[in-house]
């Protein structure tokens, strides 16, 4: 799933226009991404029963790491973009950690997306919080 959101949220660079607000599009690839993992589901039971009790992990995942994926690799001119890759980059420790490990950063984003799905993975699993923890609790 790492390799969709990134290929989604790219894609949907390219089949949405930027506005005249804002230098990339938004809103287009973040969606784009995010129903990479929901549309089977929202077809199969439904947009109201597929978020009956809440919104679903695997659309908190699409909005989360689509959005983090789009904002720091495809968002290099508007201030969203350049802002998170700042704030990332200002930390000493992680400044040299990115340098020294990571060529891009897309990189650096595909190994984020991927690890963050796999620590999420891990976190729901009985023997540690068990499988109705959120990290984005409502």
């Amino acid at each position: 799933k790492q390799g969709g959101y990134a290929r989604t949220a790219t894609l949907g660079m390219g089949m949405f226009n930027a506005t005249k607000y804002y230098p990339v599009p938004i809103m287009g690839p973040i969606l784009t991404a995010t129903l990479l993992g929901n549309v089977g589901p929202v077809f199969r039971l439904g947009w109201s029963k597929w978020f009956e009790k809440g919104m679903p992990a695997n659309f908190e995942n699409g909005l989360w790491l689509g959005g983090f994926y789009h904002l720091y690799v495809n968002d290099t001119t508007g201030f969203l973009g350049v802002t998170l890759r700042s704030l990332i980059k200002s930390v000493p420790m992680v400044s040299e950690f990115l340098d020294t490990f990571f060529s891009s950063d897309e990189e650096f984003a595909r190994v984020f997306v991927g690890f963050y799905m796999v620590a999420y993975g891990v976190l729901k699993l009985p023997e540690f919080l068990g499988p109705d923890f959120n990290p984005f609790p409502a």
